[in-house]
């Protein structure tokens, strides 16, 4: 029996992936060189940050992917965000490069560190402390979005100016033109991911992402209306196939192929005896057990560690580690029914079509009750490169996003 399950995640990206000019011969720009990376004039001219657009339509990049699935028995033909091979020397300069710069920048003197904190300050007094959030519920919805979609454009605007500093002052043209092998992970997209996740912390990162679920306060109110009446339900009744629902359904799918008596479900309940506890109290839990021809199996609930991993959504703030932890979903979706389908000796033999992967990934938000879905779509939305939105890590962002419109616009006797 050979089952394969397997889906193309992401590389490490969000960080410099080498700076030999750090400790090579070439002596970084000094402070005073640099100065002229001014903080201010942020709504002046064009940004350079050219990798942003201020709206993207969630539908036309969901059709870029419409014959694409995240668990499949084959390769994928799209294989966007995958670096090339460069070797474990090339990528141990990389980390290296990477922990060193960000190193420098949590220096005292350093100015980028200045220059970052100092907007950190400006960007919470004006947006977090100032009149527009002390009078935000006199202000038409208008004036808050233009006054959101301003913020943003300073967020973007200022890692633009800050990355291009950095590739001044570290020489990483310079490094990129002359090193084929290592100048291939100096990507204009990695410089801003790294960028990216030493702006989009502490208080700027609250900030803005308290805007965003402002803004988008009455879309979480309804989705988390609609989202409490499936809490309970299973992978099938959102119209997950039965080979995918992991459960006594997709054992019995198998068994009425083979013409097979179907296996059955029962629960029982323990006790769990507390006496060690200071209130000495003892508590009740319920366990279901499959029997199959008299074998007893546990019925673990499906998909319970890629539940676990989507809740850490909320525990990460740059685009970059939000894309990680839904990489790190689809490769646990894909654990959990390799494991599965091992325990009971089957084989599934299909793939999910785009349909039924929305219909996991609406389970898996269920099961999950993540909060802000619609913000941390944002996030990773408005600071990520074009190049990245439209990979693979694109694909699995625009696919949650898509579950909780689904959810959204479900009916209230749903």
């Amino acid at each position: 029996m050979n089952t394969t399950f397997e889906v193309t995640t992401p590389q490490k990206s969000d960080g410099l992936d080498t700076c030999e000019g750090l400790t090579g011969s070439s002596k970084p720009k000094s402070n005073d060189e640099v100065m002229n990376i001014s903080v201010a004039g942020f709504h002046d001219g064009d940004s350079s940050f050219e990798s942003f657009k201020a709206e993207e339509d969630v539908k036309r990049r969901f059709s870029h992917y419409e014959n694409y699935s995240i668990v499949s028995a084959h390769k994928p033909r799209f294989r966007g965000n995958v670096l090339p091979d460069i070797g474990q020397e090339n990528m141990k300069k990389y980390r290296t490069a990477f922990a060193m710069i960000e190193k420098q920048l949590s220096e005292k003197e350093n100015i980028f560190g200045k220059m970052m904190k100092e907007f950190e300050r400006y960007f919470c007094e004006i947006y977090r402390d100032g009149s527009f959030i002390r009078e935000k519920e006199a202000i038409q919805d208008t004036a808050m979005n233009k006054k959101i979609a301003q913020a943003t454009r300073d967020i973007q605007e200022f890692i633009s100016t800050i990355s291009e500093g950095i590739i001044q002052y570290y020489f990483l043209d310079k490094i990129k033109k002359d090193q084929d092998s290592l100048g291939t992970l100096l990507t204009r997209d990695n410089i801003i991911s790294f960028v990216t996740s030493l702006v989009l912390r502490g208080d700027l990162y609250k900030t803005i992402f308290d805007l965003y679920c402002f803004q988008e306060i009455l879309i979480e109110s309804q989705y988390q209306k609609n989202i409490e009446a499936l809490k309970a339900k299973n992978p099938e009744d959102f119209g997950v196939p039965h080979e995918y629902c992991l459960n006594i359904k997709t054992i019995n799918h198998f068994r009425n192929k083979k013409g097979h008596s179907e296996a059955t479900l029962f629960q029982i309940k323990l006790t769990e005896d507390h006496s060690d506890d200071d209130n000495n109290q003892k508590s009740s839990l319920t366990e279901e057990l499959i029997d199959i021809n008299g074998k007893l199996y546990n019925g673990k609930r499906p998909y319970k560690q890629v539940i676990s991993q989507l809740k850490k959504l909320s525990y990460v703030t740059s685009p970059t580690q939000k894309l990680k932890v839904l990489a790190k979903v689809v490769k646990l979706i894909n654990k959990s029914t390799e494991k599965f389908y091992k325990r009971f000796g089957l084989e599934c033999g299909r793939k999910l079509d785009p349909d039924e992967t929305l219909s996991l990934f609406v389970y898996l938000l269920a099961r999950s009750e993540l909060k802000n879905v619609s913000a941390h779509y944002r996030i990773i939305e408005k600071f990520s490169t074009n190049n990245v939105l439209n990979s693979i890590s694109g694909y699995y962002a625009v696919t949650l996003q898509a579950g909780m419109d689904y959810v959204c616009g479900l009916k209230a006797s749903k």
